[in-house]
């Protein structure tokens, strides 16, 4: 059997381990190992949520890497990259093309905020100008050849064919969360009895990622004060009872969204059942255009100010989605509400820009990728 080796610049976090289907790669027979390079690019420095397998290994230098490449049976190996390419990761990128490895790379999902590693090497600060020089040398030797193509894409949505199709062996599953819609469609239990909204915490103000990054913090009083305000206000004219999505890693005071009721780990099976989703920039908007379910964006002037990619974000899935976004700060007088409706045709085209294709949407992904693992 094939040995799979994922190569990442972060320790192994619990949305990467799903992301990439290890667990169902090692249940389909392979040999799986992770290579940790995160000692090599943030040297002492400590990531929260990191998990212990003992498929994980701690590489420490680009020497310790070489020898690693060295003493690997290269023609059955199977190098899953998961960093995109730029010249902070020029050395790795050359020193995969020098051995020849086989290389598979599942890329990001474009639309949303980029996950941890990708914001990790995002907020490296360097000089603009420095680094425009950089990137255009790394471009350079990329085109020239000395980085060789990946042997293997897979993408997700008509925008990750469209980016990769200088590739020759692109193959199209689903992203994450559309593979957890797809295990939810048959389920009859639910969670919330009756009519009921559900928000999407995206711990704007809380999130662990908050003191990672040192982004400056939001007032909790101001904002959680608002949302209560807001919710009492949807509970009063819609007559649906509001429940909380809870984002992960945070520990809850239910008293912050007044005692309303807050689930863990339960947004997918939540949304299914709603009717009406509420939201900011989460990445689990997406479970709203799957189920089909009307979505309202909500903000405050705190979160516009303070928060401004995540309320990009929120603009573009709005605009996207053909939804309404409400400024619910406590210094505003709150709009009327009126019972938003669907667009389904830019529902589908968000999905299939960025989640599934026709060719993928009723199958399970790790069926798709342990099936291309074997036949590469």
């Amino acid at each position: 059997m094939k040995k799979i080796v994922y190569i990442s610049i972060t320790p192994l976090i619990p949305f990467v381990q799903r992301y990439l289907r290890i667990q169902e790669v090692i249940d389909a027979g392979f040999d799986v190992e992770y290579w940790d390079l995160s000692n090599i690019y943030f040297a002492g420095r400590a990531f929260p949520g990191s998990l212990a397998r003992k498929y994980v290994r701690q590489i420490d230098s680009l020497f310790a890497l070489k020898d690693r490449l060295k003493h690997e049976d290269l023609k059955k190996t199977i190098f899953v990259l998961q960093v995109n390419f730029e010249w902070r990761v020029l050395t790795l990128y050359l020193m995969m093309s020098y051995f020849d490895c086989k290389t598979v790379f599942f890329p990001w999902v474009t639309h949303v905020r980029k996950p941890l590693p990708a914001r990790i090497i995002a907020n490296l600060r360097v000089n603009k100008f420095f680094s425009a020089y950089l990137r255009t040398i790394a471009i350079f030797i990329k085109k020239i050849g000395f980085v060789k193509k990946y042997n293997l894409v897979f993408v997700t949505g008509r925008l990750g064919r469209e980016a990769y199709k200088d590739h020759d062996l692109v193959v199209d599953i689903n992203y994450l969360d559309y593979d957890q819609y797809l295990a939810s469609i048959g389920r009859i239990e639910r969670i919330v009895h009756g009519d009921y909204c559900v928000f999407l915490d995206e711990g704007c103000v809380d999130n662990p990622s908050v003191k990672f990054f040192k982004l400056k913090e939001m007032d909790p009083e101001k904002f959680y004060g608002a949302l209560r305000r807001f919710f009492d206000h949807v509970e009063k004219t819609l007559n649906l009872e509001v429940v909380i999505a809870a984002h992960p890693g945070i520990e809850y005071d239910k008293s912050i969204f007044g005692n309303r009721k807050v689930y863990e780990g339960k947004t997918c099976e939540l949304v299914k059942d709603a009717s009406l989703v509420i939201t900011q920039s989460s990445t689990a908007t997406s479970f709203a255009v799957f189920n089909e379910k009307p979505l309202l964006f909500v903000y405050t002037d705190e979160y516009a100010l303070i928060r401004k990619a995540n309320f990009q974000t929120l603009g573009f899935l709005a605009h996207e989605l053909g939804a309404r976004s409400y400024n619910i700060d406590l210094d505003k007088e709150l709009e009327p509400l009126e019972s938003p409706v669907v667009d389904h045709l830019l529902y589908d085209g968000y999905k299939y820009t960025n989640f599934t294709s026709e060719d993928t949407k009723d199958k399970r992904s790790e069926k798709i990728i342990v099936k291309s693992f074997m036949e590469l």
